[in-house]
């Protein structure tokens, strides 16, 4: 039984459900980059796509918002007049409820809050624009808080954007913050965030994965974390990086998150794959891969798409304050 089968959705007869918790498809294709997916493939492979608009500008405020705001009217663009009769921007719980198989819902993210710090109270407008999941660094520091290539923690303006958010029926992603921002942003958040694409520190001890004590938090937290395909966080040397090794990520996630608190998160068109995930086209090869390894039918579908729909309708179902 389908752990949405008591939530009367749209989507009863289109499971299993397939969800992504990270891509950088947008920026790929506003700078003709893009090489993971494609509007085709997407359509058969996937339900739902958070589609992460990256600002690598950290220091700038100004420069920052002008770059956010020139890929938001190209996603506006892509939406109402290149994909519109199939892609559909999610923006409540009851959204995803009534999605119909047919369309592909979109969750709109901000990677990188650095345009915020023009205006802490932007937070709001973004938000009205549809912005659904922020991310509150990029790699280094910015003036809320520090990434995974800075020591520094959440900052007095970082403090006051996490209560703002708090008041919002928003995702908070904790991916690219370091160890201390991390756990800053926890004791202040009042619902469970979302690390989106991470691996697991203790298999590859990369910077931007979760060492054991932060899964174990994030779980007490209510939170999800979606292991991703990049192939330097999945293993120390890049070319080994495989399917497999995904499911090892998976496999050790599940250990300290639960089964039920793991989802994923791919990062394509933003980083390099494992050679035998090249692309969106390689989703059922994993998911056939984890039933070989072990998994039941109903645990591959809520790592692949049912954890993360369950998250996103609980957390955007909270009511704004």
């Amino acid at each position: 039984m389908s752990i949405f089968d008591d939530m009367s959705l749209a989507f009863s007869g289109s499971f299993p459900l397939r969800a992504d918790g990270h891509c950088d498809t947008l920026v790929a294709q506003a700078k003709g980059e893009n090489i993971h997916i494609d509007l085709e493939t997407m359509e058969r492979e996937m339900d739902l796509e958070f589609m992460a608009i990256y600002v690598e500008e950290e220091n700038d405020p100004v420069a920052a918002k002008e770059i956010l705001d020139q890929y938001y009217y190209r996603y506006r663009t892509m939406q109402t007049e290149e994909f519109y009769d199939i892609w559909v921007m999610l923006l409540n719980g009851e959204s995803f409820r009534r999605l119909n198989p047919d369309n592909i819902g979109l969750v709109l993210a901000m990677e990188n809050c650095a345009a915020l710090g023009v205006d802490e109270d932007l937070v709001f407008d973004y938000y009205e624009k549809g912005f659904r999941s922020f991310g509150i660094t990029w790699n280094h520091e910015n003036c809320f808080a520090g990434g995974a290539h800075s020591d520094a923690g959440l900052k007095p303006a970082g403090e006051r954007l996490l209560r703002n958010l708090n008041r919002l029926p928003v995702a908070v992603d904790l991916a690219h913050m370091n160890e201390n921002s991390f756990y800053d942003a926890l004791n202040i958040l009042s619902y469970g965030p979302i690390v989106s694409h991470a691996c697991c520190y203790e298999l590859n001890p990369h910077r931007r994965n979760l060492k054991e004590n932060q899964m174990k938090e994030l779980r007490m937290a209510k939170g999800i974390m979606g292991i991703t395909f990049v192939d330097q966080f999945l293993a120390a040397n890049p070319a080994e990086a495989s399917l497999d090794t995904v499911i090892d990520h998976i496999l050790y996630a599940s250990d300290y998150m639960g089964i039920d608190r793991v989802a994923l998160g791919s990062d394509f068109d933003g980083a390099d794959m494992p050679y035998d995930l090249p692309n969106q086209k390689g989703l059922p090869q994993l998911y056939r891969r984890m039933g070989q390894r072990g998994f039941s039918d109903p645990e591959i579908n809520m790592v692949a798409g049912e954890n993360l729909f369950r998250y996103m309708i609980d957390t955007l179902s909270r009511e704004e304050k």
